[in-house]
């Protein structure tokens, strides 16, 4: 479902990559998906690291990520990029396998917790 997918974004203005899983669909599935996601972020942050965060990050769409800094666009920098990546896909593959990633419907145990988000650099709870 290609609402559902990573994707690795350089931001050349702040000099980080971010390396993420974006949830790109209407309010209540991305929403649905972070809340699902919501209970699990310690596990996430385990594997791929403390820096990952789970974020509502527009009005309808959500984003499991994490920032790689940089100053130079190099070897080193691409294998670095390469293994935070890899380890996110690791992690979170079999888990949205497992809960039916491709699925249009909002995630049966979404409505059950709500994600402890971020959204545009604050924390807060995630809204209905």
């Amino acid at each position: 479902d290609p609402r559902v997918h990573y994707e690795v974004w350089i931001q050349r203005k702040t000099g980080r990559i971010e390396v993420g899983l974006h949830f790109e669909g209407e309010r209540d599935i991305s929403y649905g998906w972070a809340a699902l996601l919501a209970p699990h972020v310690h596990e996430v942050r385990a594997a791929v690291g403390p820096d990952a965060e789970l974020e509502e990050w527009t009005p309808s769409w959500a984003r499991l990520h994490l920032l790689v800094p940089f100053q130079v666009l190099d070897a080193a920098l691409a294998q670095r990029v390469t293994e935070r990546l890899a380890a996110l896909v690791a992690w979170a593959q079999p888990f949205l396998q497992e809960h039916g990633v491709g699925v249009t419907a909002v995630p049966a145990a979404a409505g059950q917790h709500r994600p402890q988000a971020r959204r545009r650099g604050r924390r807060h709870r995630a809204r209905r």
